[in-house]
């Protein structure tokens, strides 16, 4: 039995539908990609989204947030951000622990932001730097500014600056261990 303990490439045959590799391989050939990277790929993804399944996320069209967070008043959408940047987030931590990879707090930001296309998720010595282009509206960038924040004050216990346009959210800061 092979073991990844040294080896990142484990060499592994499997079978496959004929249908299903059919598209695949067309998919692969699509994106100029190998079948390897493409499965690959296919597989971090669907681990990623179990760990956002655990706590009960679901995929959503983002016209759809446009129109719930156009229609939501500030003040709830405040109390909203902060209920879930700061006690929710600690349960979503918890559960994501539960399947024994432990998930600090900066893991859990990267994986909440790695949900849009264009995320960035940077280290310069003790400060993190956070990037999200979200594409949705000024009010779904405001309920993102009060996770982050009410996150940063409840968990973390660090200053955060934060950075928003009507499509983005920027937030930085420092762990100091």
């Amino acid at each position: 039995m092979l073991t990844n303990e040294n080896r990142r490439i484990v060499p592994y045959s499997f079978r496959i539908d004929g249908e299903v590799y059919s598209l695949l391989e067309e998919e692969a050939r699509q994106k100029e990609i190998s079948m390897n990277t493409l499965l690959n790929q296919i597989g971090k993804e669907h681990l990623f989204r179990n760990k956002f399944k655990k706590i009960g996320c679901v995929l959503t069209p983002k016209d759809v947030l446009r129109e719930i967070f156009d229609g939501i008043d500030s003040e709830t959408l405040t109390e909203i951000a902060n209920k879930l940047g700061s006690k929710h987030a600690i349960e979503y931590i918890q559960m994501f622990n539960q399947d024994g990879t432990e998930t600090n707090p900066v893991e859990f930001l990267e994986m909440w932001f790695k949900r849009f296309p264009e995320s960035q998720h940077k280290v310069h010595g003790s400060i993190h730097y956070f990037s999200a282009r979200h594409d949705i509206n000024e009010k779904y960038s405001s309920f993102e500014r009060e996770f982050v924040r009410s996150f940063a004050e409840a968990i973390l216990h660090e200053p955060v600056r934060i950075e928003s346009s009507a499509r983005t959210i920027a937030f930085s800061f420092a762990i100091n261990s």
